[in-house]
């Protein structure tokens, strides 16, 4: 089968029905004739139909396949389009850095949901197969998915990807619903736990504080399922703060498991200034407040510096901890955990990260972690083990991500 570019040659696009039954049963016969002709092709299949374990909408993951596929259109080789919105790619393996450049474009996109290239492939959502090494694999996987779409449409189920379920937009209505049912939830099943963790050089974790937080998709799909509680911006930054207040029932019960223990979770600076922080506060014990650490979003801070201040000089007079969060790559030069008067910094790790680095960029990280120092700057969203030795690099000691979460504990001194 002779290679055109991607861009000429779109597989799949017929409007007509009976095409569109057939898309995966016309890509099992061109991968057939593959056989005895694989040397030097290389297939992708991006699985859109799996971004809803992600929490991601359909509207959503129709945009994340237009992006990828305009990132493969400059590539030789072919799109397939499938009946569940899935791509498969099959190119040619002479353009893999191209190839890798397409894919690293995907994950900047979906960076912000914290799914990185390594979680794509390691949760088969994005698949790469070379062809002269795994033909049968490909061809046993290709064949599968003919099968399961033949079925989908004789069942009458394929109008909506597996998965996807159309959910609307949060109102003001659903948000007053969501107050009310999250005013006597017991939401100890919605949270989740991550450690920040000094690692050695061979990757053994000691844990210096544990935060808690909250699964948004486990909030829909238990309270207010059907629901986006992402979609409308301004309403969710409410709901945040309404999880606030049940988080730091969470912090106080889990600070008091421990006498040892940092615990921290995620709040806002407008929580801070709340009759009920007041009341949370007058309430916990004094010898607990030490443990406790408040962590603030970036953006939350200098967009309202002067209530920041405020709310800063009063928790850290009642003896709290503080961490500023979600500092990216342009705010490097503006985070001084002295001068803001902060406990820690924690660095948001995404996958762009490589490609814009620059001698000034690496400068602004070499001279951040110099000022804010080694064992108090953290990275987060690790997902892999050169994210790891990325920042060890530039001297930063802390790290917490998915891939931290699996390291052996170090043993105790």
């Amino acid at each position: 089968m002779e290679s055109t570019t991607a861009q000429q040659k779109t597989v799949g696009t017929d409007t007509s029905d009976q095409v569109r039954r057939h898309r995966a049963v016309a890509l099992l016969s061109k991968v057939e004739q593959l056989k005895g002709h694989c040397m030097g092709r290389t297939a992708v299949h991006l699985r859109i139909s799996k971004l809803s374990e992600k929490g991601f909408n359909l509207h959503q993951a129709r945009i994340i396949a237009t992006v990828f596929e305009t990132s493969l259109s400059v590539l030789e080789g072919e799109i397939y389009h499938l009946h569940n919105q899935d791509i498969v790619f099959i190119g040619l393996t002479r353009q893999l850095k191209a190839l890798d450049a397409a894919e690293g474009k995907l994950a900047s996109l979906l960076q912000d949901h914290d799914v990185s290239l390594e979680v794509l492939r390691r949760e088969e959502i994005l698949l790469r197969f070379t062809l002269d090494l795994y033909y049968e694999q490909f061809l046993s996987h290709i064949r599968n998915m003919a099968v399961r779409e033949q079925r989908a449409y004789a069942e009458g189920t394929a109008t909506v990807p597996e998965g996807f379920e159309e959910r609307r937009p949060l109102d003001s209505k659903g948000l007053a619903e969501l107050e009310r049912l999250l005013e006597n939830a017991d939401i100890t099943d919605l949270v989740r736990q991550q450690s920040a963790c000094h690692l050695t050089e061979d990757l053994r974790s000691k844990p210096v504080f544990t935060e808690y937080y909250t699964s948004i998709r486990e909030v829909e799909r238990c309270l207010l399922p059907g629901t986006d509680l992402l979609d409308n911006r301004a309403l969710f930054k409410y709901l945040t703060q309404i999880l606030d207040l049940r988080m730091l029932v969470v912090l106080r019960h889990e600070a008091s498991r421990s006498s040892k223990e940092m615990v921290s979770i995620n709040i806002n600076v407008s929580t801070l200034h709340s009759q009920k922080f007041l009341k949370f506060d007058q309430e916990m014990p004094i010898g607990l407040r030490g443990r406790l650490m408040l962590e603030l979003q970036y953006d939350d801070v200098f967009s309202d510096y002067k209530n920041f201040t405020f709310a800063r000089d009063f928790v850290r007079q009642q003896g709290y901890r503080l961490c500023i969060d979600g500092i990216r790559l342009d705010g490097f030069s503006y985070v001084d955990r002295h001068q803001l008067q902060v406990d820690y910094v924690k660095l948001l790790w995404d996958d762009s990260w490589p490609r814009r680095f620059n001698n000034s960029i690496a400068r602004e990280l070499h001279e951040l972690v110099q000022r804010n120092g080694s064992e108090h700057t953290i990275l987060h969203r690790c997902q892999d083990e050169k994210i790891i030795r990325f920042g060890q690099k530039f001297g930063i000691q802390l790290f917490q991500g998915h891939y931290v979460d699996g390291l052996p504990r170090a043993r105790g001194r």
